[in-house]
């Protein structure tokens, strides 16, 4: 490990920097009923804010994660395409790639198991559900540097027995292997 050279580590922490250095992240899951942009879309987006709020009444008393989904998969069944229920992989910090209203619904949960109340897109109207916080960080390359050493290292002895090996290889002037 200690031979590991520094700008090994360093290209390590930077192509990983996320995982040391960012908000606090949110996972959630939604349901969402869904307003499709066209002619009526007013008219959409408020049948779709209606239908969230009949669903809401139910999904707020849900006492888990799966119970939550439940709800919106039973609504969904009962009213075709026009609900949405998905667990999102992404997770949601200020600046995520997500509508700003479903972020700022998202970033008012606090509590695992709180549950939004509708929120507002350009998509239509949300619930969210809190599945999962991760704390903000802030960790420096010297805070982190053993932990990246020791996961960096197999993949750093790899190349190198590698690269002996090609060497190796050009200086022998072999250019193949009969077994």
């Amino acid at each position: 490990l200690e031979d590991m050279p520094e700008s090994i580590i360093r290209a390590a922490y930077e192509k990983n920097r996320g995982l040391f250095v960012h908000p606090r992240f949110y996972k959630v899951s939604h349901i969402l009923a869904h307003a499709h942009v066209r002619d009526s879309y007013e008219a959409e987006r408020a049948k779709a804010h209606e239908l969230i709020l009949e669903i809401y009444e139910d999904a707020r008393k849900a006492q888990s994660h799966e119970e939550f989904l439940s709800i919106g998969k039973r609504f969904q069944d009962e009213r075709g395409t026009k609900i949405r229920v998905e667990k999102i992989d992404t997770p949601v910090w200020e600046r995520a790639n997500f509508d700003p209203l479903f972020i700022e619904g998202a970033l008012k949960l606090k509590n695992i198991g709180d549950i939004s109340p509708p929120v507002q897109s350009r998509f239509g109207s949300h619930i969210i559900y809190l599945v999962d916080t991760k704390a903000a960080s802030n960790r420096s390359l010297d805070e982190v540097r053993e932990e990246v050493r020791t996961k960096e290292h197999p993949f750093w002895v790899k190349r190198a027995l590698f690269e002996s090996l090609e060497s190796l290889r050009h200086a022998s002037h072999v250019e193949g292997y009969v077994g």
